[in-house]
């Protein structure tokens, strides 16, 4: 059981989770929603599959887009097996049950928020703040979309540093949290990418065009018509 919480560590979360406004309250606990990593790759791969099925030989390119499916489920769940096992191995509580002055979301409150007392006393031995599954799944998500489509990537990455702050700014973890989180996930996907890199490049036919790279060429195809 890991209890030690290091100086840096404390005071970043102090530094995060104390800078509050109206915006940040209402949108931080939407960024926590694990619906809305599922319902952002939902709408892409339906996205990927919609462009797929306007090829004449559909099936070659769907291949790679059911693929991609079962590329994200299985590195998603292997990611939700380590976490679920380091959680249960080092059992740190979450700052909201340990650290004086730290904000939390409290739905009973009239703001919607509580703050700890100064004197505030951890309220359990055992929890699972390490490390932040949120975090974890994001990341693996991320690398593997960012692999699928290569052209996004500046715009994926930036989910799961926004779900990593979110789950500071809510009292859900210490920033040492997140960044496990992130270096768990990343490693998850990035080994996964590495073992199926043959099968992607079989998959994928030779006249195909990632999703964004075919959306591109087709914007700058009808420019070209129009001028």
């Amino acid at each position: 059981m890991i209890q030690t919480i290091p100086e840096w560590d404390r005071q970043l979360f102090y530094t995060i989770n104390g800078f509050r406004n109206e915006f940040f309250n209402v949108v931080m606990p939407v960024c926590s929603y694990t619906w809305l990593l599922w319902a952002m790759a939902v709408a892409a791969f339906t996205l990927w599959g919609a462009i797929a099925l306007r090829y004449k030989d559909k099936w070659t390119h769907l291949k790679p887009v059911l693929f991609g499916v079962f590329l994200t489920l299985a590195t998603a769940g292997v990611t939700d097996l380590v976490t679920v096992a380091t959680k249960d191995s080092v059992g740190r509580l979450r700052p909201s049950q340990s650290l004086p002055h730290a904000y939390s979301q409290k739905k009973s409150s009239p703001s919607g928020w509580l703050q700890n007392a100064a004197d505030h006393k951890p309220t359990k031995k055992w929890s699972d703040s390490f490390f932040s599954g949120h975090a974890a799944h994001s990341m693996t998500i991320a690398v593997t979309a960012a692999t699928l489509c290569p052209p996004l990537s500046p715009v994926i990455y930036v989910m799961p540093l926004v779900v990593g702050y979110s789950r500071i700014y809510l009292g859900k973890h210490y920033p040492s949290d997140v960044f496990a989180g992130w270096l768990a996930g990343a490693c998850v996907a990035l080994l996964a990418r590495r073992l199926t890199r043959g099968i992607r490049e079989k998959l994928t036919p030779p006249s195909s065009a990632p999703l964004l790279s075919s959306l591109l060429m087709r914007g700058r195809h009808d420019l070209t018509q129009q001028s």
